[in-house]
């Protein structure tokens, strides 16, 4: 039985699902313009990175995605 577990969670599949799975929740944490630093001041995870969030606060466009 713990071998027919194993084997299932080691196929190439099971490899792919987990790697895209965790590319998915990097991109969930990462902010159009490219930063990855999306923690708020109070600990929140913001929409935007904190110098988005910054530039919006004061009325001007938001940074351009990096290249």
């Amino acid at each position: 039985m713990y071998d027919e577990i194993k084997d299932e969670s080691c196929t190439a599949e099971a490899n792919r699902t987990r790697e895209f799975d965790h590319a998915m929740q990097i991109l969930e944490r990462t902010c159009d313009c490219g930063n990855d630093e999306m923690a708020m001041a109070d600990g929140t995870l913001g929409d935007t990175c904190r110098e988005c969030h910054e530039i919006e606060e004061q009325g001007r466009p938001r940074r351009k995605p990096k290249s």
